[in-house]
């Protein structure tokens, strides 16, 4: 048997939900190699989920626009480093070149060019070839190892005592009682279901005893007054704006989730909360398989195999009703209360 690799470098440039989707590879690097040391090349933005990781030794930061005095002083401290695996989740032209110039022996990715895979990666594999998979499950796959957990697929966002603060002064200050997170928004309008119907939703969680907590970020509130300003019922919207770790924090104190796909989504599911998410596109990759306590509700236009908890209706994403939603979210709510009661 080869010796073990030493020194490893996970590559996972922006997108935050793909990040938090990046940790139990991580984990799992940690466990089969415990002698070796796990660094991750990221972006200051999505680094933050790695900052307070037990299993990551350095993080190696490279700015979205970085000037090329920046990439060629990061190439030579990746090389200095002598990694002896890299391993690329994004697949993109730039991080394979980071991948190929990181200098490591051994380079794993995915392979999406004809040309870049072979000359880039010393083992890749086609991403059609593993198709309707969690992500987060498909990444482990890239491993090629038989020891690898494909059940170790909780995601992880440790926090500073800071953070932890922040969100519980956060808890004690805007959210009495039981709190639902609504994201309401998407960064893509296409991935966004229309406010009328998340008002609904807000409003019938109210009369079930919970109170909406608006989630977003610099620049969205007018996109979510238009949810709120539909509304019967009060919603938390006016607060100071915390930073990713934060709302990691205050995520953990919610009691339910309700939304739209995006980051927070990915906080809700590695905050382990109940919850309703709808899907623009097929929801398996990014939906845990086998729990039903965190639900999807899709289009059959985007219907694929599933092994994910939810259910796909015959209507287009904007047209999906409110009562298929909230049939769901009934069904999350019961499974809730009867595993805390």
């Amino acid at each position: 048997m080869a010796n073990p690799p030493q020194r490893i470098l996970v590559v996972r440039l922006r997108m935050l939900g793909d990040t938090l989707l990046a940790t139990p590879l991580v984990r799992q690097l940690k466990r089969l190699y415990p002698d070796a040391e796990v660094d991750v090349l990221c972006q200051p933005n999505n680094g933050a989920i790695f900052l307070h990781s037990p299993h990551v030794a350095h993080r190696r930061l490279l700015r979205r626009k970085a000037p090329l005095s920046e990439l060629r002083g990061l190439i030579g401290a990746m090389r200095r480093r002598r990694y002896d695996l890299a391993i690329d989740l994004h697949a993109l032209p730039k991080t394979a070149w980071l991948t190929l110039a990181s200098g490591a022996q051994r380079r794993i990715g995915y392979r999406k060019a004809v040309v870049r895979g072979p000359l880039c990666y010393t083992e890749s594999t086609p991403r059609d070839q593993m198709p309707f998979e969690y992500n987060a499950r498909r990444n482990l796959r890239l491993l090629g190892d038989d020891r690898v957990d494909f059940d170790d697929l909780d995601l992880e966002f440790p926090i500073s005592p800071a953070d932890e603060a922040f969100a519980q002064r956060f808890n004690e200050e805007h959210l009495p009682g039981k709190t639902v997170a609504m994201y309401v928004i998407s960064q893509d309008p296409n991935k966004s279901w229309p406010p009328e119907k998340f008002a609904l939703l807000a409003d019938r969680l109210s009369e079930r005893g919970y109170t909406p907590l608006m989630v977003y970020g610099p620049g969205q509130e007018r996109s979510v007054r238009e949810v709120t300003d539909r509304m019967r019922t009060p919603a938390v919207i006016d607060y100071p704006m915390p930073t990713f770790p934060q709302l990691m924090g205050v995520m953990r104190r919610c009691d339910l989730f309700v939304g739209n796909d995006g980051g927070p989504h990915h906080l809700a599911a590695t905050a382990g909360l109940p919850m309703v998410s709808l899907f623009q596109i097929s929801p398996v990759e990014w939906t845990r398989p086998h729990r039903e306590h965190q639900r999807f509700v899709a289009s059959t236009e985007v219907q694929t195999p599933c092994d994910s908890c939810g259910r796909f209706v015959d209507e287009p994403f904007k047209e999906i009703p409110a009562d298929a939603v909230w049939e769901e979210v009934e069904r999350v709510l019961e499974i809730s209360e009867e595993n805390t009661g």
